[in-house]
C-alpha cells in the first residue's frame, strides 16, 4: 500500500518532469479511497497553468494514470470506474515496492523491453532489489528447468523475462474475466505471441553515450524468447 508521504514524494518528481523550465513547482495532493490525485500547483502571484494535467497515484500498485485537467472530484470518479471495468491484474514484480525503490535510489543503470503484442506495446524495465517474483507458469516453468550453465547473472530479473510475465498474466486476466482457461504454451507459441516483437534499451546516467541504444537480450532470455516462438537467432561462437 502507498502511504500519503510516498505519494507526496513521486508527485514531486513528476510534477517537476513536467514544469516549464526555470519553474519550481509544487505537487498538490488530495487522497481518496483508490489513490492520490496529484497536480501542479500555480506558482504564488503567477497566472493559472494552463493544459496542466492531472495524476492519480494508485495505492495498491503505485502506478500512474493520467488525466486531463478536470476537477479533482471527476478524476475520483473517472479512476473508479476505469478500475471497476478493468482490475488490475497479477504483475510479476510489486510495482509498490519499485516505486519505492525508485524514491531511495536512481533507476540507472538497468534495460527496459518494448514488447509488442497485438498491437499493444509494453514498456517493462529490468528488476532490482530483494522484492518478490511472480512469474507467470509458464515462463517460472521455463526458467526453473534451465540447465545452470545458461543462467546468466540476475536471468530471472532481466526485462524481457518479466515482460513476457506481465504480458501472459494480462491475458489469463482477460480470459479469466471471459469464463476462459488459463493459457496453454501452445497457445502462447503459436497465437498470443505471434507476429510479436521485442527490443531492448538500455538506460544509463545522464551524459553516457550507450544510454537509450538498444542491445540484444541475454542468453537466458534469448533461450526464453525462442521458446515462445519468437525468431531469434542464437550468437556465434568465436
Amino acid at each position: 500500500m502507498i502511504t500519503r508521504e510516498e505519494a507526496q514524494r513521486f508527485a514531486e518528481q513528476w510534477v517537476a518532469r513536467g514544469a516549464p523550465p526555470g519553474a519550481a513547482l509544487r505537487a498538490a495532493v488530495h487522497e481518496f479511497d483508490l489513490g492520490y490525485v496529484v497536480w501542479p500547483q500555480d506558482p504564488p502571484g503567477a497566472p493559472p497553468l494552463l493544459g496542466a494535467g492531472r495524476g492519480v497515484i494508485d495505492k495498491e500498485t503505485g502506478e500512474l494514470s493520467v488525466f486531463p485537467s478536470v476537477p479533482v472530484d471527476v478524476v475520483v470518479e473517472q479512476y473508479r470506474q476505469r478500475r471497476a471495468q478493468n482490475p488490475p491484474p497479477p504483475r510479476t514484480f510489486d510495482p509498490a515496492a519499485e516505486l519505492r525503490r525508485d524514491l531511495r535510489r536512481k533507476a540507472a543503470p538497468a534495460t527496459v523491453a518494448h514488447l509488442t503484442v497485438g498491437g499493444r506495446l509494453l514498456r517493462v524495465r529490468s528488476k532490482k532489489g530483494d522484492g518478490e517474483l511472480n512469474h507467470h507458469p509458464l515462463v517460472r516453468e521455463f526458467l526453473e528447468a534451465l540447465p545452470v550453465e545458461y543462467r546468466e547473472r540476475g536471468y530471472d530479473r532481466c526485462a524481457e523475462a518479466v515482460a513476457l510475465s506481465d504480458a501472459l498474466h494480462e491475458e489469463d486476466a482477460r480470459r479469466r474475466a471471459a469464463g476462459l482457461p488459463p493459457i496453454t504454451l501452445e497457445e502462447a507459441r503459436t497465437g498470443f505471441f505471434r507476429g510479436a516483437n521485442v527490443v531492448t534499451y538500455r538506460v544509463r546516467e545522464p551524459g553516457d553515450p550507450v544510454g537509450g541504444q538498444d542491445g540484444p537480450p541475454c542468453l537466458s532470455c534469448l533461450l526464453l524468447l525462442r521458446h515462445f516462438g519468437f525468431e531469434l537467432s542464437l550468437p556465434q561462437e568465436g
